[in-house]
């Protein structure tokens, strides 16, 4: 699918699916009318020409990236690092808060407290491409390898030794007691053996994962318009997947993400952002 041709650097995109898209054009339109849009869009964000405040924000951070591993890009780490934590950890005070929180982990792809896709079927074209990841790996669980990554990133938190230990027991706090309720890791060895089986008992109704009571804190509304500017809304019978919906029923339905602190929940929060962005990948 590839098209040698072309140098990546050049056009990404088209070097590694050049040939695919070539061949393809008649039953992939609405495929590539959003690739062709989507170019349209970077060249005037990113065009020399372009003057606007986004245009100049996006080419500010091209820049950035493009600077990664050089002096100043410790500096920069820190000051992205501040703003993640001021957008999602920070706002949080009570329960309440978490609804958005955890939508904005999940819009970011970093690791939150629980997996969902909205789909029919994998195979099938309507498919809203949303995937969380659903707790940290369980080799990382463990107070001295917390506190090695901590000290890493150091340099870049800025943490004081009673600070890095609020964090640890906060992430071993939560996933410890989320582990309680979990069921265990399903057993995928052939993935289309999977699809045909398994999966349609893995699909769901939203209707079954409504707080059950009237004073339930969480919000499925504030967490879908968290992921989507527009505001993603579903209906009581839309399908979803989930991996685990006993241990979703009592996160959501009994209200289980309640009887875990505040203070806990942030420290896990503020553990993803550092996790994800410095260690799961860290040229990212």
């Amino acid at each position: 699918i590839m098209n040698a041709t072309i140098r990546p650097c050049d056009s990404f995109y088209t070097s590694m699916c050049g040939r695919f898209i070539d061949s393809h054009t008649n039953e992939n339109r609405a495929f590539s009318y959003g690739w062709r849009r989507t170019r349209a869009r970077l060249a005037l964000l990113l065009g020399p020409n372009s003057t606007s405040p986004k245009a100049q924000l996006a080419q500010a951070f091209y820049q950035a990236c493009l600077r990664r591993g050089s002096p100043g890009s410790q500096k920069e780490a820190g000051i992205e690092f501040a703003h993640l934590r001021d957008w999602i950890v920070n706002p949080v005070r009570t329960h309440a808060d978490l609804s958005v929180a955890f939508g904005r982990l999940a819009r970011l792809g970093y690791t939150g407290p629980f997996a969902l896709s909205m789909e029919q079927h994998p195979l099938e074209p309507r498919v809203l491409p949303f995937w969380s990841p659903d707790g940290f790996p369980s080799a990382l669980l463990d107070e001295g390898k917390l506190f090695q990554l901590l000290q890493k990133w150091r340099s870049l938190t800025q943490y004081t030794s009673m600070q890095e230990s609020h964090i640890i027991e906060g992430v071993l706090s939560v996933s410890r007691q989320l582990a309680m309720h979990r069921g265990p890791d399903p057993n995928v060895t052939d993935y289309s053996a999977y699809l045909q089986g398994q999966f349609a008992r893995d699909l769901v109704h939203m209707s079954d994962f409504v707080p059950s009571s009237s004073s339930s804190v969480w919000s499925w509304d504030r967490y879908f318009q968290t992921l989507d500017g527009n505001g993603l809304r579903f209906e009581l019978g839309q399908q979803f997947w989930s991996p685990d919906s006993a241990y979703l029923k009592w996160f959501i339905v009994q209200d289980g993400f309640q009887s875990i602190a505040v203070t806990d929940w942030r420290a896990f929060l503020e553990f993803s952002i550092l996790y994800n962005g410095n260690e799961f990948d860290p040229a990212l």
